[in-house]
């Protein structure tokens, strides 16, 4: 995916700043992480994917002035303990750079919407209450695209999360971050 020259220059400030903690040996002090975190949640840009909820859709279509709010869909904060733990893979710019790309996605939803899905992170980023490929789900959100229909009418699951996941995510996430199963 091309990215424009700014989006480019953000990606690589992004990288070399976590790489500068990583190489201080920043990760290995907690009191370090959440501020390392902040790094790529500042940093991630703001990728459309043509995805939009049935209530954002809704809105739009009822109130000419509605303005839909983005959700990262992958969460950026909780993504950066996910590579920063893998940095092995992901000191490598090209393997940094992909997993910036996915973390940079959104999806419009309405402001409640934004609202209740981030009540799936807990009391921090480095924990989570249901894996993030199930948030919209448990939140009863239902996502259309054009080019595609209905997540859950369209794909060959109930309810299908159309969003791409790095390898490894959600191994990590079940492992690392995964507090409980309900909100």
């Amino acid at each position: 995916m091309r990215l424009t020259e700014k989006k480019e220059s953000k990606c690589k400030v992004t990288y070399n700043g976590l790489a500068g903690c990583m190489n201080a040996g920043l990760w290995d002090l907690s009191i370090y992480k959440r501020d390392m975190t902040r790094i790529f949640y500042e940093g991630v840009s703001g990728l459309r994917t043509g995805w939009e909820s049935k209530a954002a859709q809704d809105m739009k279509m009822n109130d000419k002035n509605f303005k839909p709010t983005f959700d990262h869909v992958l969460a950026p904060q909780t993504t950066a303990y996910f590579i920063c733990d893998n940095w092995d893979r992901f000191q490598d710019f090209e393997e940094f750079r992909k997993i910036y790309l996915i973390a940079s996605q959104v999806c419009a939803v309405t402001s409640y919407e934004n609202n209740e899905l981030k009540k799936w992170t807990g009391k921090d980023s480095s924990q989570v209450l249901c894996p993030i490929n199930e948030r919209y789900n448990r939140c009863g959100i239902r996502l259309y695209h054009k080019n595609v229909g209905w997540n859950d009418t369209h794909l060959e699951t109930p309810f299908h999360y159309p969003f791409e996941v790095p390898e490894g995510y959600l191994e990590y996430e079940a492992k690392t971050l995964l507090q409980e199963e309900g909100a």
